[in-house]
């Protein structure tokens, strides 16, 4: 499910399925969901997306 919702993912499963099989792919789309997990982990905030991560930045600019 992932890479139906996820470009980056989708852009990933595709090359890696390119390489090897089907198996081999979501295998990569795994590693990298796991990847994120621990970068979550390790920074103690909440994931956010590229899209949600630009839209809270200029919610949160301050104007005088």
């Amino acid at each position: 499910m992932a890479p139906r919702n996820s470009p980056d993912l989708a852009m990933l499963y595709d090359r890696e399925k390119l390489k090897g099989n089907a198996n081999r792919a979501t295998l990569a789309v795994a590693r990298k969901l796991v990847a994120y997990l621990v970068a979550v982990d390790r920074r103690q905030k909440e994931f956010l997306t590229v899209e949600r991560e630009n839209r809270t930045a200029r919610n949160s600019v301050v104007k005088i």
